[in-house]
């Protein structure tokens, strides 16, 4: 009988570090996926945690992410999309009215 109990108390603790990794996972990708991110308030709505879990949790992968990018340089030849990163001045060409 306590070997039973035992079991179901791990079995529990295992579903319990499941649900977390699926949360910040999901977490993970609704960050970086899109180019605005996600609020916090949303997050909370998605994944059942309150307002203050999800801000710290965002702020967490916000950090981690600023870290590796200050570790990090690019090199050779990068792609970008949906960015300018430099246009040469122009003097705009204004027509009289009629």
């Amino acid at each position: 009988m306590i070997l039973k109990e035992n079991l179901l108390i791990i079995i529990n603790k295992i579903e319990m570090i499941l649900e977390n990794c699926r949360k910040i996972n999901y977490l993970t990708w609704e960050t970086t996926h899109d180019k605005r991110g996600i609020s916090a308030d949303k997050l909370s709505e998605d994944i059942d945690v309150t307002y203050k879990t999800a801000w710290l949790m965002l702020h967490k992968i916000r950090q981690a992410m600023r870290k590796r990018d200050a570790d990090c340089m690019l090199g050779g030849i990068v792609e970008l999309d949906d960015a300018f990163f430099w246009c040469p001045f122009r003097r705009r060409v204004t027509r009289p009215r009629h």
